[in-house]
């Protein structure tokens, strides 16, 4: 949906748009769909300096929502989540896990 679909169809009076940014990622050793994994993370970030630059594509959204002429509530939760990276649920999420899987969890409670 782009901004002038919104603009043109959208009517602001009975309908509340809302855009939610995407959750950034911590996977460490690769993707995750190729040996990637973030479950051995157990803090936040506390420290800016760790984080990953602010995307580019991000302040261009942001501008692009700004100058709309309809109104579009944005839940920015892409810089929120990039201070958590202990905040996946990485493989927890499974309810069955491999035994490497199992290992790796073992591990990470060490």
């Amino acid at each position: 949906m782009g901004k002038r679909w919104v603009d043109s169809h959208v009517n602001p009076k009975k309908t509340f748009v809302l855009f939610r940014g995407y959750s950034a990622s911590h996977f460490s050793g690769g993707q995750w769909n190729s040996g990637g994994t973030c479950d051995h993370e157990t803090e936040p970030i506390k420290n800016t300096t760790y984080l990953t630059p602010y995307p580019s594509k991000m302040n261009v959204l942001e501008r692009v929502l700004k100058g709309m002429k309809t109104q579009v509530s944005y839940l920015n939760v892409t810089r929120m989540t990039d201070f958590r990276k202990d905040g996946h649920p990485s493989i927890y999420r499974k309810q069955k896990l491999t035994n490497e899987e199992k290992k790796c969890h073992y591990c990470s409670r060490l």
